[in-house]
């Protein structure tokens, strides 16, 4: 799962990808970077995955977002 609104949600993302499944955190759409008090072995479910991707600006720029788009509804996009 992409989670674009980062810390706020984290805890709702990797509820709802239970075990096996990976949350992604890509985005700070909610507007805070750090989340206090968070204990992993609590939050993050036995076969979920936890991990960020940053690329800036230049990376994002360079990203082909439709083709990404077609693969996903054509069903085709390598993992």
């Amino acid at each position: 799962m992409l989670e674009p609104v980062g810390t706020t949600t984290r805890g709702v993302s990797l509820r709802a990808v239970g075990g096996p499944g990976m949350v992604c955190i890509g985005g700070v759409a909610g507007d805070r970077w750090t989340s206090g008090h968070f204990e992993p072995m609590e939050a993050i479910p036995t076969g979920t995955l936890l991990t960020t991707c940053s690329g800036g600006v230049a990376g994002f720029m360079a990203m082909r977002l439709q083709r990404l788009v077609e693969q996903v509804g054509q069903g085709s996009l390598p993992l």
